[in-house]
């Protein structure tokens, strides 16, 4: 399992899974290292702050983990 989800397992509540779009459903983002804004899924928002900001920071915004170079892409419930 990869490092990113081995991640997750110990934030409960967080789903990570493959896409099978680059266009994500209603309710999931890209795990493409974008920065998460304040008002952007302040839930998901929250937890990476609360740990650490473990996919580093853009200013004062955590960053979502970038899977960005998978041959399916990841997504993440916001």
């Amino acid at each position: 399992m990869s490092k990113v989800l081995e991640m997750w397992e110990h934030m409960p509540g967080v789903e990570v899974v493959y896409a099978v779009s680059a266009t994500p459903p209603a309710g999931w983002l890209l795990c493409d290292g974008s920065p998460l804004t304040a008002g952007t899924a302040d839930n998901l928002r929250d937890l990476l702050i609360a740990n650490g900001n473990p996919f580093g920071v853009s200013g004062a915004d955590p960053l979502l983990p970038d899977r960005s170079g998978e041959s399916l892409p990841y997504i993440i419930k916001a």
